[in-house]
């Protein structure tokens, strides 16, 4: 698989974030520290933070001057279903 540059990824104990391509490494950090100054929340809310501290850090440094495209959020626990699953995707015009 051809990868667009940057790219880059941050492990912690527990979780990894990574974003291929992104503005530069700082997009990184800004999800790192939101993923754990909520470590009080349940995880599906974690994640969203995430997405947005991404999003407001530079996220995406080839299509900045779009919306998100689309997004998804899967958890998955001990059951035989997933616990949380949010997709959302953008259809018709962004003008």
């Amino acid at each position: 698989m051809l990868l667009r540059a940057p790219a880059a990824q941050h492990v912690r104990t527990g979780f990894a974030v990574c974003g291929v391509p992104i503005k530069n490494e700082g997009v990184l950090d800004a999800m790192v520290d939101a993923f754990e100054s909520e470590s009080g929340a349940d995880l599906q809310d974690r994640l969203l933070v995430v997405l947005d501290a991404g999003r407001d850090a530079g996220a995406d440094r080839v299509s900045r001057a779009l919306p998100e495209r689309s997004v998804a959020v899967i958890v998955w626990g001990k059951r035989d279903c997933s616990d949380f699953d949010l997709r959302v995707d953008m259809q018709g015009s962004t003008s």
